[in-house]
């Protein structure tokens, strides 16, 4: 009886080490698989981002109901171009220019007390510093980042000065599956190309009219 029960002791100790063992073997898989996607995006081998976007700007965002698309606004891809460049690890500054126009009857304040009477053309140049969660976490397919900044924003003529915040998400092409098996990834052009999305809010500091929600999606493209 006391060899029977040694035996399922040890049975048990060797089931208990080889759960650790398969534990340790997925980890160090998932965390390999991350760093090998890492390398594969080569954000450090080229400092230089351009994009080209469409953009969305929502001048009577509500708060209470975000899904209400009643006052957005946007022109054809594409509306919203910016370059961008890595400052230190994780971190990067962005440059960009987008165009839109608020329709006629569309509201031009999110408290719905202003609408325009006509087309109303708008110019917006924003400085953002951008910070990367994906890169700091090493997070494989997706990107995602925080972004605050300060801009110009022309509405109707009228000048003002914007203070920008929200974030956004990077997909790399070079984490897509049918490109990580392309024997000279390294070498593919393809593979600096990239789908982004993002979300800002715009805050007028003047305290007039001109906060909106601007959401822009579109391709980039690293060199």
């Amino acid at each position: 009886m006391n060899c029977f029960k040694s035996i399922c002791s040890k049975q048990k100790t060797f089931s208990k080490l080889k759960l650790t063992f398969a534990a340790l073997v997925f980890s160090f898989s998932i965390t390999s698989q991350a760093q090998t996607f890492k390398e594969k995006r080569f954000v450090n081998d080229y400092k230089w981002k351009v994009s080209m976007q469409m953009n969305i700007m929502d001048f009577g965002f509500d708060k209470d109901d975000a899904t209400n698309t009643e006052n957005w606004n946007m022109l054809a891809f594409p509306s919203r171009v910016a370059i961008e460049t890595n400052i230190v690890n994780h971190l990067s500054a962005e440059l960009a220019v987008a165009m839109n126009k608020i329709e006629k009857g569309k509201a031009v304040t999110s408290a719905h007390d202003l609408f325009a009477n006509d087309d109303l053309n708008v110019l917006a140049i924003d400085g953002t510093l951008k910070y990367s969660i994906g890169g700091l976490l090493n997070i494989p397919i997706v990107d995602p980042y925080i972004a605050v900044g300060a801009g110009f924003l022309q509405l109707d003529g009228t000048n003002n000065a914007m203070f920008n915040y929200g974030g956004g998400i990077n997909f790399w092409f070079a984490d897509i599956a049918t490109l990580r098996d392309y024997r000279y990834m390294r070498d593919s052009r393809l593979s600096r190309f990239g789908i982004n999305l993002e979300i800002l809010g715009k805050k007028n500091l003047n305290d007039g009219p001109g906060s909106n929600m601007q959401a822009a999606a579109g391709v980039f493209y690293m060199f």
